[in-house]
């Protein structure tokens, strides 16, 4: 485990040399390797820096490996207090003009909580697409129920260019990436 963490560690030297030589030092990295269960690790170590935001790669798993195993990312986005922003390893970066919110409902009034996503629309100057994944197919009577759910989400996205959506899915990660898949979008905070 040792010379595995010390080749890592080296791995990660590299890109942190390279990103200084690109960004003239204007960005601070700090490269830091840990053995252990990686989504323990990734909780942990958000905990104890108070980490506002995480990048993730997503490299679209196959069906067993997704729905019996699970993946990192998705392990990390179900358990985490902060947003996650995922990144599908195929896209090469042209800007955010596209970014799915998936909204469950919970702490989404809360300023900081969305802070984040504000500051992306800004730079990028993106459209938000606020997804919710149901499990059943939405009634007349639940549509009203769920359009009230939406309006102090509403006023929290003031200012913000967006629209809301909903998908139907027994799973919600399934949903997602169905809803991103069919819609072609690169970018998506949960």
């Amino acid at each position: 485990l040792d010379e595995l963490e010390k080749s890592y560690m080296e791995d990660l030297e590299i890109i942190a040399f390279k990103l200084d030589l690109k960004y003239d030092k204007e960005l601070a990295v700090e490269v830091i390797c840990k053995c252990g269960f990686a989504t323990d690790e990734i909780e942990s170590f958000i905990t104890e820096r108070q980490i506002d935001l995480i990048v993730m790669g997503k490299q679209g798993t196959g069906f067993l490996e997704e729905n019996l195993v699970g993946s990192i990312t998705t392990s990390v986005m179900k358990r985490v207090k902060c947003p996650v922003l995922v990144i599908n390893k195929n896209i090469q970066f042209k800007g955010l003009k596209k970014i799915v919110f998936a909204y469950d409902y919970e702490e989404t009034e809360k300023k900081e909580t969305l802070e984040p996503l504000r500051d992306f629309v800004r730079i990028f100057k993106s459209h938000v697409y606020v997804l919710n994944v149901m499990n059943e197919a939405i009634t007349e009577s639940g549509a009203s129920e769920e359009v009230s759910d939406f309006s102090g989400l509403e006023h929290s996205l003031a200012g913000i260019d967006h629209s809301f959506h909903f998908v139907q899915d027994e799973n919600i990660v399934n949903g997602i990436n169905k809803y991103v898949n069919e819609n072609r979008i690169v970018f998506w905070f949960i």
